[in-house]
C-alpha cells in the first residue's frame, strides 16, 4: 500500500508497534498475531468479541 509507512507510524504511536498485523476488537489492542493466538487458546478473546460496543 502506498501509505503503508504511514499506518506503520500511527501504529507505532498507538500501541508502540509498527508490524503489522496489529489486532483491536471494541478499541481494545489484542496485539500481533502471536499475541491473537495466545488470546485465542486462553479464551481472552471469546471474552472481548462476546463484550457488545456500548461496554
Amino acid at each position: 500500500a502506498e501509505d503503508g509507512r504511514e499506518i506503520q507510524g500511527v501504529l507505532l504511536d498507538l500501541v508502540g508497534r509498527n508490524t503489522v498485523p496489529q489486532v483491536f476488537v471494541y478499541g481494545h489492542h489484542v496485539g500481533g498475531s502471536d499475541d491473537t493466538k495466545t488470546a485465542l487458546s486462553d479464551g481472552q478473546l471469546q471474552k472481548l468479541l462476546g463484550k457488545s460496543q456500548s461496554q
